[in-house]
């Protein structure tokens, strides 16, 4: 069964006559029933009732037209997806944990697109999935900071991976909560007063990979919650005692109710940004990498 009969079959279905779908998709009258005729056969059912005035589906028809369907919108997705964009003159995929410096610059890149149609994504993911999607060819470049303690485990993992780290700056831990949180007045919070309350880790779940972003002691801690997303990880700690670990950046996905403090006695960070060593770097990839060089600029000046 092609995609074009599974078009046909729908389209007879939908316009309730075997013709008007003919007239429709410009096609004759016979290739309408040949393709009905043919997935009737694939499937030994008789699909539409045959009246003077036209087809009407029956019972196994509605049933199979539901799976139809099913499988035409999801081609019609990958046909936008991976062949359709092919012919947008602007692309980029940029992979970026959470919590960290990106979107920002990622917005002023949309602003500063000049091209009729565009195919951008930012995906924010756990590291592991940051390094792949570079590695992978999936995302132009990544965004991510680890703790200066691991450098070298993962300078051996980025050659493994034929990619290369450029820092954009070096800093400390930061703790991110609620601005209720019994910690939010304090100008910093140390590791011993965040024991208290439940962490919160993007990476620690399930085939997840925290080495790199705990940078606080995570064996110490009794209370872990591992979660996927920004936005579930805000919902839990504007609805409870809950924090997270960053760069220390906040963005446009952070509401004025979350807070960001440093950890004075936390782990050093690096941040930056990372592109495969095996295939140049578009423009595009470029242009957001300069933004990217300009934010953290206005950040530390500011």
């Amino acid at each position: 069964m092609t995609l074009q009969q599974i078009r046909y079959f729908t389209t007879a279905a939908e316009c309730g006559s075997i013709t008007a779908a003919a007239k429709k998709l410009f096609v004759a009258q016979s290739s309408i029933s040949e393709a009905v005729k043919e997935i009737e056969k694939t499937y030994g059912i008789t699909a539409f009732t045959r009246q003077r005035r036209g087809v009407s589906l029956t019972r196994d028809g509605e049933d199979l037209m539901m799976e139809l369907l099913s499988i035409q919108h999801h081609l019609e997705f990958l046909d936008e997806k991976y062949m359709l964009r092919q012919k947008r003159q602007e692309m980029l995929c940029v992979a970026s944990q959470h919590h960290i410096c990106g979107l920002d610059s990622f917005t002023a890149f949309m602003n500063k697109t000049g091209g009729s149609s565009y195919w951008i994504e930012f995906l924010e993911c756990s590291t592991d999935k940051v390094l792949s999607n570079v590695e992978n060819g999936v995302a132009d470049l990544g965004i991510l900071f680890y703790s200066c303690d691991l450098e070298r485990q993962m300078e051996r993992d980025l050659k493994n991976r034929h990619l290369s780290f450029h820092l954009l700056a070096e800093g400390m831990s930061h703790a991110y909560f609620s601005a209720s949180h019994p910690l939010a007045r304090q100008m910093d919070v140390s590791t011993e007063e965040l024991m208290a309350y439940p962490f919160i880790s993007y990476d620690r779940r399930t085939g997840g990979n925290g080495v790199y972003t705990d940078v606080v002691l995570f064996d110490k801690y009794q209370k872990v919650v591992t979660v996927e997303d920004r936005a579930t990880a805000h919902a839990i700690m504007l609805g409870s005692r809950a924090f997270t670990v960053g760069s220390g950046f906040r963005s446009l996905l952070d509401p004025d109710q979350i807070q960001c403090k440093p950890i004075r006695d936390g782990k050093k960070i690096k941040i930056g940004w990372l592109c495969s060593q095996q295939k140049p770097l578009s423009e595009n990839a470029k242009q957001y990498a300069a933004l990217l060089a300009q934010e953290i600029n206005a950040r530390e000046n500011g």
